[in-house]
């Protein structure tokens, strides 16, 4: 996004008032931007097949758990809507390349179902690993 704030504004010697709020409108339209599209958490997860996993290297997640070759993770905080919930994943077993599909099932939780890319086979739970962000664009 290219930034609406005139660099120029106020100019030097006899500033308008109306150029000074206009510069501060764009500034407080962009911030706002920005901050609706924050992310609201993030983090790391590593498999172990246990069932329950550490989210200690999460921020705003309550918990993660995992069935098969889906994960359920559970954010600290409500999104706006399941429509505005953007959830960006990566994750890998060992050396294989991951695909992974995203299903946000309510404002404060969504799963990540992992499968091998060059098959499309549902991985084992032991040893994946997965990054993630959410964000709220609602």
């Amino acid at each position: 996004m290219a930034s609406s704030i005139d660099a120029t504004k106020p100019v030097s010697g006899s500033p308008t008032t109306s150029s000074v709020r206009s510069n501060f409108a764009a500034a407080e339209s962009e911030i706002n931007s920005l901050q609706t599209g924050a992310a609201v958490a993030f983090g790391h997860v590593v498999s172990d097949g246990s069932g329950t996993q550490d989210v200690s290297d999460c921020v705003g997640v309550t918990s993660c758990t995992i069935s098969g070759s889906t994960f359920l993770i559970v954010l600290s905080a409500a999104v706006a809507s399941t429509t505005s919930m953007v959830v960006v994943a990566t994750g890998n077993f060992g050396i294989a390349s991951s695909t992974v599909s995203v299903d946000q099932t309510s404002t404060t939780e969504f799963t990540l179902v992992w499968a091998v890319a060059s098959t499309g086979v549902a991985t084992i739970t032991s040893g994946l690993d997965f990054n993630f962000i959410v964000m709220d664009a609602g």
